[in-house]
């Protein structure tokens, strides 16, 4: 199963939300913290190694932008539990890198709160030194002397994981604060994504369903030591006080995570470095609606932040708050909006209207048929002949000259919405008469051949509109052009091509089209629940569009009034073939 998330994140830049600016975090009753380590966002989110995380991350939050602070892991976990690095740059033992600072367990005690660390794999309680796959440098809690020179403070508080079945069998014996590292396989340093995945599919159903947890306020954060250049890391923000489905675009890393915990119960901050973050509290409010029609309803396919969302529009999906960029694809026949910037706040709909204009359709003809020239408004567009859609009202018909006829006058022809206007340029026979010189022939063929329309932008000059399907060695001035492809509903289109008109020479542009499959996702019973697929949001309540082919991971956000969320599942979509998935609610 490829897993629910990301965000999108092409242009998640563009709409960054404050951190703080939406919500307030509760003042939790419980709250968990589990690092996992060594790998990027990018491994996490949306992998096919991880769908029981990424089903964790579309039914809670998602920090889409949440940075690790350094590398290696030890400064890290330090930064996490004592809001700064310490000076310290390698994973050092206890004994060459202690810590005489205060840390985020003598906060918790100093409120009449209550803490734990469990240590997978570790010994026996406070250990600090390496044993089998228990690695010191993952447990920072030992390397703060007050705790670790401390025997019974640490031998109570720092404890093998085997200890937390048992403390999570009250609300009275679950600590307050509750910290759990992994072994290192399970936490996914010295094995794959999928063997953490599996151990946090294994491992969390306990203590989802334990009393602190079903009848507490409680929160859990699941966050990765560090990734690679730029260091971005998965963090998810799991509980009942969460929005379901939010995904976050501010800006955060340890010191916010950290920051989270002193707001939620009134503690000082431990350093500057989290005494300026921003608590990661636009999780606790309300998400927003996006809503977006074609006008006419057409079988546009919507982006929203460059991902594909759905087609025909999007039936009020729950978004993250903050400026988002929705865009339609085109539809043959019909002129498409250009992209419009939205602000989405939480807790209101945003209501985003693509209004398309449709065109007619011309249709020249050459008689006989002879390789003249064929230009609309002053633009080349295709030899021997054209048939296209373009904007409606009065365009100007002219035909070039062609060796041994005389070339027809111009033409002015008035195109109609939804109609096809018909003309032909009739040549007549004249020896004598010359061709046009000095130019280049440019040939351009879709494959497969696909009702793409081509567009041409001289090196100097503004795009327009060629022809339909491809161009049949069109005459051009030597220079450069940019040849694009309109979008074709079913198939992924090529990227725009620069290519070089040489006089008396032959251009060849291919643009090669990739063959999409349909996935329609429906949610039993209608619900609005958000679908994700592959990490992205795509629609509430249902989806149904064209992706491209291959596995697909589609998982299911809550809905209010069910208690169960279905569980993500694996989708193959092939090339031509529609796919169905239902989430049953329950």
């Amino acid at each position: 199963l490829i897993a629910a998330f990301v965000v999108l994140l092409a242009n998640a830049g563009s709409g960054i939300v404050p951190a703080g600016a939406q919500g307030t975090v509760p003042a939790f009753d419980h709250i968990f913290v589990i690092v996992e380590e060594n790998h990027a966002f990018s491994d996490i989110i949306g992998s096919v190694q991880a769908p029981y995380i990424n089903g964790l991350a579309g039914q809670n939050g998602l920090a889409t932008q949440y940075l690790a602070i350094t590398h290696p892991s030890l400064p890290n976990y330090l930064a996490l539990s004592g809001g700064d690095t310490f000076g310290i740059t390698a994973d050092c033992s206890v004994s060459d890198c202690p810590v005489n600072a205060p840390n985020i367990a003598d906060r918790i005690e100093a409120a009449g709160k209550t803490w734990k660390a469990y240590m997978e794999a570790m010994p026996s309680a406070c250990g600090v030194s390496d044993s089998g796959t228990y690695a010191v440098r993952h447990n920072p809690f030992v390397y703060y002397n007050d705790i670790r020179n401390d025997p019974q403070r640490c031998g109570s508080r720092v404890v093998p994981y085997s200890n937390l079945a048992t403390d999570l069998a009250s609300t009275s014996t679950t600590p307050n604060f509750v910290w759990i590292t992994p072994d290192v396989c399970n936490d996914m340093h010295d094995c794959a994504i999928s063997v953490g995945d599996n151990w946090l599919k294994t491992n969390l159903p306990a203590l989802f369903s334990s009393p602190a947890w079903t009848t507490q306020r409680s929160l859990l954060l699941l966050t990765w030591d560090e990734g690679s250049t730029p260091n971005q890391v998965a963090t998810v923000v799991i509980g009942p006080s969460v929005t379901a489905g939010y995904q976050s675009l501010a800006a955060y890393n340890h010191y916010s995570l950290l920051k989270t915990i002193e707001s939620a119960w009134n503690l000082s901050p431990l350093t500057a470095n989290d005494g300026t973050a921003n608590p990661m509290a636009d999780f606790f409010g309300p998400a927003g609606l996006l809503r977006v029609a074609s006008l006419p309803a057409v079988p546009t396919q919507v982006l929203v932040d460059g991902q594909i969302a759905d087609s025909w529009g999007l039936t009020w999906l729950k978004e993250t708050p903050g400026t988002h960029t929705v865009c339609f694809t085109h539809v043959e026949g019909w002129t498409e909006p250009p992209c419009q910037t939205v602000n989405v706040s939480g807790g209101a709909t945003t209501l985003v209207t693509g209004s398309f204009t449709q065109r007619g359709s011309v249709r020249v003809i050459t008689s006989p048929a002879v390789p003249s020239q064929i230009s609309l408004d002053g633009n080349p567009t295709n030899n021997w002949g054209m048939w296209t859609d373009i904007p409606t009202g009065s365009h100007t018909v002219c035909f070039g000259a062609v060796a041994g006829y005389n070339a027809p006058g111009c033409q002015t022809v008035m195109v109609t919405a939804g109609t096809l206007t018909k003309t032909t340029g009739t040549f007549t026979r004249n020896p004598s008469a010359p061709g046009q010189s000095g130019l280049g022939l440019l040939s351009v063929v879709s494959s497969p051949a696909v009702p793409s329309q081509i567009t041409i932008t001289p090196g100097a000059g503004s795009p327009y509109i060629a022809d339909t399907w491809g161009l049949n060695w069109l005459q051009l001035a030597p220079g450069s052009y940019t040849v694009s492809f309109s979008h074709v509903t079913g198939y992924t289109e090529p990227a725009p091509q620069t290519v070089t008109v040489t006089a008396g020479s032959t251009t060849m542009a291919t643009g090669l089209f990739t063959q999409r499959g349909t996935l329609r996702v429906l949610t039993s019973p209608a619900v609005a629940g958000t679908v994700w697929v592959d990490g992205i949001p795509r629609n509430d309540w249902g989806m149904w569009t064209d992706i491209p082919a291959g596995s697909h991971v589609v998982c299911f956000g809550a809905a209010a009034g069910y208690a169960n969320t279905p569980a993500c599942q694996s989708a193959t979509v092939n090339a031509g073939v529609e796919t169905d998935v239902t989430g049953i609610y329950s």
